[in-house]
């Protein structure tokens, strides 16, 4: 800012505002010509150091505030007379009140044409501005303004005024007589026009006006206006020509009633507007969550007969990288229409991929028939242009008892038994029964333990099982499997906590530790024995395969580890692959443009087709265990198996059997033409350091101690 300069000669000034000067820009070198030109314009003046101690003020600082004479004196403190001028003045304000209030007023201490106005009970109008001086320090200039203000006061117009903000009134006197309107009033209520000229009363008004508004809204307007005299209001009113008013009544001091109308039909469309957000999806439309609670509060004051059946998409996340958001966002939309289809439900969408439905029933035979037919339109495809997608869905059903009052406990029991349904062994619905939230603990229990063993690194390592050349005895390579020590539950079998991970999402960086752990042993081995020809294969969840970066994760491991690619066979499941082929071909090929090998996994246990297999960039398929050990049982099982072995040779596909357990299923498959196999027979999983034994050797398996034929095999 420019500062206080030096060439103005002393001479008289004519009173005048202080807004109209600015000092700032007159040349005054000298502070006395400062306090010269205050003394002739009468105005205040107090000059501090840079410190904000007072140097000097004038005698009109001193009338203007008597009572801080004893802080107008050389080297007091600003801040001191700041803080004693307001607690005298604001006597009723409470401490932390005035302490904002003093705040206010010193942070502007220090900012330069600082211009403001203020009112001081029993003293009126000041002004003061705040200006900074050329050899440091600050002047606040004070003027008394009162009579000016209150002169412009008088000039205010209220009917002007109030038409100009859009807002319509009408006054009435102590005696509720009228006394004046403007014409925004007379445009909302023509009615009363008639009423306006003739000087009519409050009440008849009041009658008058209620003529206009919707039945429900006039009868709550004369139930509020119904008493001897008029009272403050604040209504929201709706028109019978359409539209909404508001309206605020309020007393006058020393008598009188005023009523201020306003046109609140934005306001109020706006307001259903954020009512529909906060109690409907943003994306369905559909009851959200807030919503239905509210519905079944309302529900259980007239019935506990309250069955809740909760629907999740359990692989929306996969739909979603698959199709894109708002494609996997419409057919979600056509999966809550079908949903809809039954009026007798009630239907709420909670979340991204949860749904709700309310049964005002929870007779057993009831409630099983309507899950039934549930469960029958979750499983049917959803067509969608020329794709037909069929979602992965679980279903928790829970109804009231008699003892609970809670509706958060019925909500949360549904959607425990559709968490249940995820990860038990049938497809149907599932039922809450108390034991479910204990298990649904320890399965919490457990995600947390392995989202830190997945950070530490130490408690899970890999197994290796090896995988047998059928025709020769020869080893082939090793399946690379997880295995997991917990520090204090000991060895936690993978059939435990591999749903675990793939319910949690964490199976995404679980198989990447495996497949990175993989490829440091992969390169290990191969410096111990340059001259084995061996690959090791590694499970990719269906997760894995739909996770947008899977491809330069697994770019990034092999370059990290400096393993050959054509050394690991990525083995995908049959489901994972055939819930969208298209996408998954892509994926494939990319893969394979790397160097890996593909294999698919429990070939016979899903449901592709011959249309799509043949098209996949496969290099092999596995055949599921459960057709390897009743192969001796029945023509039929042989038969089936030999089917598989014909049809992977006739696309030109590596075969490989797992699950063999005994020396008749080698033999069996031997016969069939198998290319590889792999089961407790040969080998059970083993950690990496009892491999190297198995590399040194002669190459050939030897079969395993006879007491573990009949065990089964374990991945």
């Amino acid at each position: 800012m420019a500062p206080l300069a030096s060439n103005l000669e002393a001479k008289t000034v004519r009173r005048t505002d202080i807004a109209d000067i600015d000092l700032r820009e007159r040349d005054l070198a000298e502070t006395g010509l400062l306090w010269r030109f205050c003394e002739t314009d009468g105005s205040s003046l107090a000059i501090y150091d840079a410190d904000d101690r007072l140097i000097r003020c004038n005698a009109a600082m001193l009338r203007l505030f008597p009572e801080l004479a004893g802080h107008l004196q050389p080297g007091r403190r600003l801040e001191e007379g700041i803080r004693h001028f307001y607690s005298l003045a604001l006597p009723d304000r409470g401490k932390a009140e005035l302490e904002t209030v003093i705040q206010s007023s010193l942070s502007g201490l220090r900012q330069d044409g600082t211009d403001y106005t203020v009112f001081v009970p029993g003293r009126g109008w000041l002004r003061c501005r705040v200006l900074r001086l050329a050899r440091g320090g600050w002047a606040r200039i004070w003027q008394d303004i009162t009579a000016s203000h209150v002169a412009r006061l008088g000039h205010f117009d209220i009917k002007k005024t109030l038409g100009s903000i859009g807002i319509g009134y009408v006054l009435f006197d102590a005696n509720q007589s009228f006394v004046s309107n403007n014409e925004i009033y007379t445009r909302f209520f023509p009615v009363v026009e008639a009423y306006c000229r003739s000087r009519n009363s409050y009440a008849d008004h009041l009658r008058e006006i209620a003529g206009s508004l919707e039945t429900d809204c006039a009868e709550r307007l004369l139930r509020h206006t119904a008493g001897s005299a008029p009272q403050e209001l604040d209504l929201k009113l709706r028109l019978a020509a359409g539209g909404w008013l508001s309206l605020e009544q309020r007393m006058l001091e020393g008598g009188g009633t005023i009523c201020l109308w306003r046109d609140a039909t934005r306001q109020q469309e706006y307001e259903q507007h954020l009512k529909q957000l906060a109690y409907h999806h943003s994306e369905s439309g559909l009851p959200n969550e807030a919503n239905l609670r509210q519905h079944l509060q309302s529900l259980i004051t007239q019935t506990r007969d309250i069955t809740l059946i909760c629907v999740q998409v359990a692989d929306f996340k996969i739909l979603r990288s698959t199709f894109g958001v708002d494609i996997a966002e419409q057919i979600l939309i056509l999966f809550a229409t079908r949903l809809s289809s039954d009026s007798n439900l009630w239907l709420a969408h909670l979340g991204t991929s949860d749904f709700m439905l309310v049964l005002r029933n929870r007779a057993p035979h009831v409630v099983s028939e309507v899950t039934d037919r549930i469960h029958t339109i979750c499983e049917q495809p959803i067509a969608f242009g020329r794709r037909q997608v069929t979602l992965r869905t679980r279903i928790g059903v829970a109804s009231m008892n008699d003892s609970e009052a809670d509706i958060g406990d019925l909500v949360e029991d549904a959607e425990i038994a559709a968490l249940e349904a995820d990860s038990s062994d049938h497809r149907g619905p599932v039922f809450f029964d108390p034991s479910i939230r204990t298990a649904l603990m320890l399965r919490h229990e457990i995600e947390g333990d392995l989202r830190r063993a997945l950070q530490n690194g130490d408690e899970l390592w890999l197994a290796y099982q090896p995988i047998i050349q059928m025709q020769d005895g020869k080893l082939a390579g090793f399946e690379a499997l997880a295995r997991w020590s917990h520090p204090t539950r000991g060895l936690i079998s993978p059939a435990d906590f591999i749903p675990i991970a793939e319910w949690s999402g964490l199976i995404v960086p679980l198989g990447q530790t495996v497949l990175r752990r993989a490829c440091e042993q992969l390169v290990a081995w191969r410096a111990l024995a340059p001259s084995a020809d061996l690959f090791v294969a590694v499970n990719l969840s269906a997760l894995q395969m739909a996770h947008p970066h899977l491809v330069s994760e697994v770019s990034w491991i092999l370059d990290q580890t400096g393993a050959d690619p054509r050394q690991i066979k990525l083995e995908l499941t049959e489901s994972s692959v055939m819930h969208n082929p298209d996408a998954a071909i892509r994926v494939i090929e990319k893969l394979r443009h790397i160097g890996f090998r593909i294999s698919i996994d429990d070939f016979g246990t899903g449901y592709s087709s011959l249309s799509h297999l043949h098209r996949l960039p496969i290099d092999s398929l596995k055949i599921d265990q459960s057709f390897i050990r009743p192969l001796t049982d029945a023509a039929r099982n042989l038969e089936m198996a030999r089917l598989i072995i014909e049809l992977g040779h006739l696309l030109r596909l590596e075969v490989v059997a797992e699950g063999i357990e005994r020396s008749s299923h080698m033999e069996l498959l031997k016969g069939l033409g198998c290319d590889l196999g792999q089961g407790y027979l040969f080998s059970r999983p083993i950690p990496a350091s009892a491999v190297q034994d198995m590399l040194l050797a002669d190459g050939l398996y030897h079969p395993a101690d006879p007491s573990d034929q009949g065990a089964r095999s374990s991945s």
